[in-house]
């Protein structure tokens, strides 16, 4: 055994490349639309009619027979609550 012996390379194995496995893809749910409640509509309350004050309805009367080309608030406000309505003439308003 004379000289060096060269030392036999080993042959590498080749590696199986695994495949990969494809992941499956999820089918998203559908969410499912809510129905809308309706709405129950409130009753509205009826308003209360307020008594008219019989003094002031006097002025308002005596206002419009004695004065109509002045403007009607102005006068409520001017005349005093006790004013007697004039007697009408001719029964015409």
């Amino acid at each position: 055994m004379t000289g060096h012996k060269k030392k036999k390379k080993k042959k590498k194995k080749k590696k199986k490349k695994k495949k990969k496995k494809k992941k499956k893809k999820k089918k998203k749910k559908k969410k499912k639309k809510k129905k809308k409640k309706k709405k129950k509509k409130k009753k509205k309350k009826k308003k209360k009619k307020k008594k008219k004050n019989p003094e002031r309805l006097k002025a308002f009367l005596f206002s419009t027979t004695c004065f109509p080309n002045i403007k009607l608030i102005h006068l409520l406000q001017m005349l005093p609550m006790k004013a007697e309505r004039p007697p009408l003439r001719n029964h015409s308003r």
